[in-house]
């Protein structure tokens, strides 16, 4: 039986008048909480652009490394051969693997075509030029060195990865500072740390994620866990805003579904 089925049809159409009628005493307190704000396309755009004049300010004589493009550009070099590399039985074993059956394979280009020149270039090519080509790890490399990090980890560890992971912003960061991230997750888990160590709380933290190479630095993600797209300049202010998947709103106490129709949930049960 569902909490719905177990009420009376006349006391469902009292509730249903008395909310129907209801007002809220918060919205006569509080009115500037319950007002709808809708900005337009300009002030949008003028926003982004302070946003991202600020983050990609540069100084003299420097290129701005960091501005993010309106249009998305094709890439100039292509891979257009490669070999086939097998990955050690130890790696593999590392990853979980409890009994490898035959040869797990994965691709690595070994030569490149500028577009823009249309000269094949090598890897020693690339590798002397300092080109970056744009070609990061394949899926089964990511897959395999993903769960060597997950198996090193500790179980108390895990749930705080699971959360940084989900934090994943698509230019291979996160959507936030990392100890922001920290802050909150702390106050969801409940743990009470004093003003005089939270700082150091901060930095342990820091360090462990990047221990277990979860973190290259503290502003950006290993590679086999980087998540990279060509974004547009609204699409990464709004990065920002994903943060609402990760905390979820507690009730106010004595409102929540379990504690106001607990006692009906258990009556249904007998």
């Amino acid at each position: 039986m569902t909490l719905h089925s177990t009420i009376p049809a006349a006391l469902q159409d009292k509730i249903s008048q008395a909310a129907a009628t209801a007002l809220d005493p918060d919205y006569k307190r509080y009115p500037h909480l319950f007002k709808v704000y809708k900005l337009t396309d300009e002030e949008i755009c003028k926003h982004q652009a302070q946003t991202i004049s600020n983050q990609c300010e540069a100084k003299p004589g420097e290129p701005q490394a960091n501005a993010l493009p309106d249009e998305l550009e094709p890439a100039r070099y292509v891979p257009v051969s490669g070999v086939f590399k097998i990955v050690p039985k130890t790696r593999l074993k590392q990853a979980g693997w409890k009994k490898v059956a035959s040869a797990v394979h994965y691709s690595q280009p070994t030569e490149f075509l500028d577009t823009n020149t249309g000269k094949v270039l090598t890897n020693r090519d690339v590798f002397m030029r300092s080109i970056n080509v744009g070609i990061g790890y394949s899926i089964s490399e990511r897959y395999i060195e993903s769960l060597v990090t997950f198996n090193n980890c500790t179980a108390k560890e895990l749930p705080f990865i699971r959360f940084i992971l989900c934090a994943r912003n698509r230019r291979g960061g996160l959507i936030m500072d990392v100890r922001d991230l920290i802050d909150i997750w702390l106050g969801l888990e409940g743990i009470q740390v004093r003003s005089t160590d939270r700082a150091r709380k901060r930095r342990s933290m820091v360090n462990m994620l990047k221990k277990r190479k979860i973190l290259a630095n503290d502003t950006t993600l290993s590679p086999h866990f980087q998540l990279r797209a060509k974004v547009s300049r609204r699409e990464a202010v709004q990065e920002e805003t994903e943060i609402v998947r990760l905390v979820v709103p507690a009730a106010k106490p004595g409102h929540s579904l379990e504690e106001r129709y607990g006692h009906l949930n258990s009556r249904t049960a007998q």
